[in-house]
């Protein structure tokens, strides 16, 4: 067990320095055209965020329950100070397993503390946004995947985390977010 919680810790210390050194670095003229990425394991799915509309990355912690809460919203989590409501990403995208443990949250960048949780990090990405293209409406990537990305052999839908949030604001407070047509 002590080995296991010291890869982990070590996988951590090695994801926390590649995101920190994404903004070190500066940004070459032949750069522009290139994304940072973390590649992600959903619902048994590949997928990729981009890492300007994460706020952070961090094991799974203790979550506590909420009751009468909507499906998807597992409870809330304390992360330097804040709660952070928490949902499980594969509920949200339709993918969702009782029987999958989260082991990781990403923290969403914007005003409102939210939390998604999945099954496994791939790893940081940065790649060139010429990988980076329109996915086709007959591909049945859901209403939060509207690009593809094929990097290394692997294609993964990028996630938009705005439409994560927007659909997370909407069933919070429908009444005040009209479904559109």
């Amino acid at each position: 067990m002590k080995t296991t919680s010291e890869g982990l810790e070590r996988r951590l210390d090695d994801l926390r320095r590649s995101f920190d050194e994404s903004f070190a670095v500066p940004s070459w003229p032949e750069e522009i055209d290139q994304e940072d990425m973390l590649g992600i394991r959903v619902g048994g799915g590949h997928f990729a965020v981009r890492v300007s509309e994460l706020a952070g990355v961090h094991p799974c912690r203790k979550i506590v329950g909420l009751p009468g809460a909507f499906v998807g919203l597992l409870g809330v989590v304390g992360i330097r100070g804040k709660l952070v409501a928490t949902y499980r990403l594969s509920d949200l995208l339709g993918s969702g397993s009782a029987d999958a443990r989260p082991r990781w949250m990403l923290v969403c960048r914007g005003e409102n503390q939210v939390g998604l949780t999945i099954e496994g990090l791939d790893g940081y990405m940065r790649v060139s946004s010429s990988l980076v293209h329109a996915a086709r409406n007959e591909e049945g990537l859901g209403d939060h995947v509207q690009e593809i990305l094929q990097y290394k052999n692997v294609t993964r839908g990028v996630l938009n985390i705005p439409s994560v949030l927007t659909s997370i604001m909407r069933r919070a407070n429908p009444a005040s977010h009209p479904k559109e047509s």
